[in-house]
């Protein structure tokens, strides 16, 4: 418990400090750490937290997939920039079963 009250409150750190500091592998006593960190310090704003963790540098798609996932469900679908999705093929099949 100790270390998940540890990863939240580095929401203070900046980020790619934080995730360097945990480790940027993949391996789940690196990854994890900072994908908390990632949730707790970008809880309303998936945007920036996937574009800070990808920053952060190291293996950002184990933390990435972990985020997008959690935070998609959170935050409303319309969160995730139209950009992002225009070039997505099944895009309103997926939407559409999110409704």
């Amino acid at each position: 418990m100790q270390a998940v009250e540890k990863c939240l409150a580095s929401k203070l750190l900046d980020t790619r400090k934080a995730i360097a500091g945990f480790g940027q592998e993949c391996s789940v006593d690196a990854a994890l750490p900072g994908t908390l960190h990632l949730i707790a310090k970008y809880e309303d704003n998936l945007k920036e937290g996937l574009v800070e963790n990808i920053m952060a540098g190291g293996d950002s798609s184990a933390r990435g997939m972990f985020l997008g996932f959690l935070l998609g469900a959170y935050n409303d679908p319309d969160t995730i920039p139209e950009q992002w999705l225009d070039d997505m093929i099944h895009y309103q099949e997926i939407y559409e079963l999110l409704g």
